[in-house]
């Protein structure tokens, strides 16, 4: 052991020791024993001031200094205080955080905010200022109003009231405005849609409303279709498509408005809702019956013909004409106009009219009445007369007492009366002995006449044999009953017989003489 005298000289100290002067005073006594403790903070020193190592975590000649936090193992160079650094720390002395990191310890990570992800070391303000225009703040992590969001990169709903939101989840800071629901306020109620969530979903979605941008429907109601529900699901029609289209629609799909069928009939259906299965059907009145028929048939199936002689078509219930061909009349048109009538050569259609057969452009010379089947007067001259009374056109050639056509008036002189009455007298026999043979001639003719009438029906048989209608001139009853007009005319389907003196109207004119008067009868077979 080495005793603490002056004259002694001992070797190197142990650490916290040293020898010389107390304090670095140049005042003694000088020792040599190392008997001097070093400073508090040095591990070992030469002198009181010369530290040549410091306690860990410190530097400098009197260890005075402390290394820096980011010092690995808390060890730094005694003279400079450069150290390596323990991780998140940067610089020689690792006295500063490495980019993205502050606080103490450098193990916070710098506001996202951060313009280049850099901040101050100790409380992390943004020394650069911030990323983007919607960010603001000393640490860049607020958001300016109506964003949110990590970088402050997200609009607020506009369903938010004062545009404000939370930033870490949208959530709307003071509620929502009206039809929005949710904490971010961004859908809408049920049965809303749009930016605003003012507009209304369409009628048939169901409960579940629509989407809030594009207005289609969720889902439909019952037997509905389409991104806004607004058709019907194959099969239906209807306003509420509760209706069944017809069961013989092609692809079974029909008009919502109107269930007829869209793209046709199956097999032989027609009718635009294909209720008949024939293809003679154009309108249906229901799934089973027709309301129009095509041209030339009728009844409510369209399986009967119209009368031959109709100008278009007849009554689908009826079946009859609703017009007639050229020159025939009647309801069912299996009436002739008379031949007597007269004919205009410009004229388009028929002679006579539908209803009653009256001749529309008069009678040709010597006849008269609706149907032109009564002849004039013989009394009137050159045999004219008026078609609708008869009365003489150009006069009487001759006047006869109780004539209603040509009168003998009674202010007559006497010598008018004397050659009158002769004259009346060789006129009646000369009449008497004409309409004898008249009427003899005019039998024989009509029973050949009728004769041969039968013979063509019994060959032919009924004129609308094939519509199931027979029906006789001037019938307004329904097809299939008969009434007698007094004439009888042929269709343009049969052969017209024709026979002299109009026979073919059937007509016979008498002239009699009955106690010196002239009378004059129309008999109709």
């Amino acid at each position: 052991m080495c005793h603490v005298y002056i004259e002694y000289n001992c070797g190197p100290c142990k650490d916290g020791f040293y020898k010389g002067y107390q304090n670095d005073n140049n005042n003694p006594p000088l020792l040599n024993d190392c008997t001097y403790k070093c400073r508090d903070n040095c591990a070992r020193c030469s002198s009181y001031n010369s530290c040549s190592l410091c306690k860990s975590g410190l530097y400098g000649t009197t260890c005075d200094n402390s290394c820096s936090g980011g010092c690995m193992s808390n060890t730094c160079n005694i003279l400079t205080g450069n150290c390596d650094c323990s991780p998140n720390f940067a610089g020689v002395r690792c006295d500063k955080c490495k980019n993205g990191k502050y606080g103490h310890f450098c193990d916070q990570q710098c506001p996202a905010g951060c313009k280049g992800n850099v901040c101050e070391k100790d409380y992390g303000y943004c020394t650069d200022g911030c990323a983007i225009d919607t960010i603001v703040g000393d640490k860049c992590d607020v958001c300016l109003i109506g964003w949110y969001g990590q970088y402050c990169n997200i609009s607020c709903s506009v369903g938010c009231k004062n545009q404000q939101c939370e930033k870490s989840n949208g959530e709307c800071s003071y509620g929502c405005f009206d039809n929005f629901i949710e904490e971010q306020c961004y859908q809408c109620i049920p049965g809303k849609y749009g930016d605003t969530c003012q507009r209304d979903c369409p009628n048939n979605c169901d409960e579940k409303g629509c989407l809030k941008d594009s207005g289609k429907c969720i889902s439909c109601r019952v037997n509905f279709d389409g991104e806004k529900c607004d058709r019907c699901r194959p099969g239906f029609y209807g306003s509420l498509c509760s209706e069944r289209c017809p069961s013989n629609c092609l692809n079974g799909v029909c008009d919502r408005d109107t269930g007829t069928c869209s793209d046709g009939c199956l097999n032989n259906y027609s009718g635009d809702r294909c209720c008949i299965n024939n293809n003679k059907c154009i309108t249906c009145l229901s799934d089973t019956r027709c309301k129009q028929c095509k041209y030339g048939y009728f009844n409510d199936q369209c399986d009967k013909q119209c009368p031959r002689n109709c100008l278009k078509s007849c009554h689908i219930e009826s079946g009859l004409c609703d017009g007639c061909k050229s020159n025939f009349y009647g309801e069912s048109c299996n009436c002739a106009c008379a031949s007597t009538c007269k004919t205009q050569t410009t004229a388009n259609g028929s002679i006579c009219q539908q209803s009653n057969g009256k001749c529309l452009y008069g009678c040709v010379d010597g006849f008269h009445g609706l149907q032109c089947s009564e002849k004039c007067s013989v009394y009137c001259s050159d045999t004219l007369c008026e078609q609708d009374n008869g009365k003489c056109t150009k006069g009487c050639k001759m006047k006869v007492k109780n004539d209603h056509i040509c009168p003998l008036t009674s202010d007559s002189s006497s010598s008018e009366q004397s050659v009158n009455t002769a004259a009346i007298s060789f006129g009646t026999f000369f009449a008497v002995s004409v309409v004898v043979n008249i009427i003899f001639v005019v039998t024989l003719i009509l029973r050949k006449y009728r004769k041969r009438v039968n013979d063509t029906y019994k060959a032919k048989g009924p004129v609308y044999e094939n519509s199931g209608i027979e029906m006789e001139c001037g019938n307004s009853a329904h097809p299939g009953s008969a009434s007698k007009h007094g004439i009888e005319q042929a269709t343009k389907s049969d052969p017209v017989l024709k026979s002299p003196d109009y026979e073919d109207l059937g007509i016979v004119q008498v002239s009699e003489h009955e106690y010196g008067e002239i009378r004059q009868d129309t008999r109709y077979h």
